[in-house]
């Protein structure tokens, strides 16, 4: 977890804003000063691996008001809108709806060190279960956004079903959704759990 008062921190978080850049284009990733205040505000889903002082990978889960996910599931509203008002804190009254920010590694370790960067990501999605078990009630549902091609494959291989936009979106990239009943339907995201 971040100790998101500490400046070298910050420039983390600008590191993930310019990965996104890169991942999903000009004007399609979040901004540092909003992340920051969403993690500030709940940290409990905001996952970073570093190794030697240097950012490996991310992941970021939020837990969101009801209004909010329903807005962002059906595209009349973009994901990089997200607030700090939009994510629940940690004494806030629990919703079970997700939404998946982003997963990104390091894309010099993809490109440098292949092996390694697949183990960087295996342990970042080996952390969601625990987010989604010990931060929220089931049944719960998951939204997450393809704003690229490897995202939309590894939903659909996790059993996200493909959203319908709304005839007033503004985004129309694809979303989909995972329904989880059980605590036991999180672990389909440990890459390493035998099943």
């Amino acid at each position: 977890k971040l100790n998101l008062n500490d400046k070298n921190q910050y420039r983390c978080i600008q590191t993930i804003c310019q990965w996104e850049e890169q991942a999903y284009g000009k004007g399609l990733h979040r901004q540092p000063e909003d992340l920051m205040r969403c993690c500030q505000k709940n940290g409990s889903g905001f996952v970073v691996l570093q190794g030697a002082g240097v950012l490996l990978g991310y992941v970021d889960v939020w837990q969101l008001t009801p209004d909010f996910y329903e807005r962002l599931k059906v595209g009349v509203i973009d994901e990089e809108s997200i607030h700090e008002r939009d994510i629940l804190s940690p004494t806030d009254t629990v919703t079970g709806l997700w939404y998946i920010g982003s997963m990104i590694v390091s894309p010099t370790l993809r490109q440098e060190q292949p092996n390694k960067a697949a183990m960087v990501f295996a342990k970042l999605c080996g952390a969601l279960p625990d987010i989604f078990k010990n931060h929220g009630p089931f049944p719960a549902r998951l939204l997450g956004v393809g704003s690229s091609q490897f995202g939309c494959k590894l939903m659909k291989k996790w059993g996200f079903a493909a959203v319908a936009a709304d005839e007033q979106a503004i985004d129309l990239r694809p979303r989909m959704e995972k329904i989880m009943l059980t605590q036991e339907d999180a672990n389909i995201f440990d890459l390493g759990r035998k099943t």
